[in-house]
């Protein structure tokens, strides 16, 4: 086993090569049920790599020794049909350059740890927020509502009085 090839993205589940073997192996499970991106289920053949969070997949062919890898469009393993795949070695050397050269235009160190993943306040604390910011939303519309309905009708009075 061998290192993950860009040190700053050891352990993600969001580029086109995944470092979670749990969440790729889950990944695989799940398109050869149609959990996953719906429609036809995988056949073994193919192998589940990664996803940069667009909906659809990168995938190898198990049965080609050179193990080509594949854009699958939303999951849609007839989005490859007849279309020759990169052999992985060349894959991962032009995908490892890409990812170097992407991190580095914006100042992030290819040769660094990752950053610690972002801890979410508890649930009822995010739903507490939103429903406090949402309660002022229309409580201020109503005021503002009201407002309105006091000037307009202090403009029709006045308009009354001097007809």
């Amino acid at each position: 086993m061998v290192a993950f090839p860009v040190r700053h993205y050891r352990g993600n589940a969001d580029t086109e090569l995944w470092d979670d073997a749990d969440r790729v192996i889950t990944r695989n499970r799940e398109l050869r049920k149609r959990i996953a991106c719906g429609g036809e289920a995988w056949p073994p053949r193919w192998f589940f790599i990664g996803d940069p969070l667009s909906a659809s997949a990168y995938a190898i062919d198990l049965c080609d020794p050179t193990s080509p890898v594949f854009w699958v469009d939303h999951c849609d393993l007839g989005t490859v049909e007849g279309q020759p795949g990169e052999p992985f070695d060349q894959w991962l050397d032009r995908w490892t350059k890409d990812s170097r050269a992407d991190l580095q235009r914006v100042g992030d160190d290819p040769d660094t740890d990752p950053p610690p993943p972002v801890k979410l306040a508890p649930r009822w604390v995010r739903w507490s927020v939103g429903f406090g910011l949402k309660l002022f939303l229309i409580v201020g519309a109503l005021i503002g509502l009201y407002g309105m309905y006091r000037f307009v009708r202090s403009l029709v009075r006045r308009f009354l009085i001097l007809v």
